[in-house]
């Protein structure tokens, strides 16, 4: 989904998603530094997709918020620690 993003969103663009689900859209965007607007009208998928951004956080502080962030999402998403 990242590669998705960086391929279709222009510099300085902003991702629409206008189907949420549990948030994968957003993590992509927020991975590639792009500002995404999602909607989802389904409430059982907000504590889905703060908890997702909730692991991204906790890498985040773990690494001092370095550029290298990305890397260590995409290993937590294969391991499955980020739902």
């Amino acid at each position: 989904m990242r590669w998705l993003v960086r391929l279709v969103t222009p510099p300085g663009g902003v991702v629409l998603e206008p189907f949420c689900g549990s948030g994968t859209t957003l993590l992509a965007a927020e991975c590639e530094g792009v500002d995404c607007i999602a909607f989802e009208r389904g409430e059982e998928y907000a504590p889905i997709i703060e908890a997702r951004f909730g692991a991204v956080e906790r890498l985040r502080l773990m690494s001092d918020g370095a550029p290298s962030d990305a890397r260590a999402v995409e290993v937590a998403e294969k391991q499955g620690t980020l739902l």
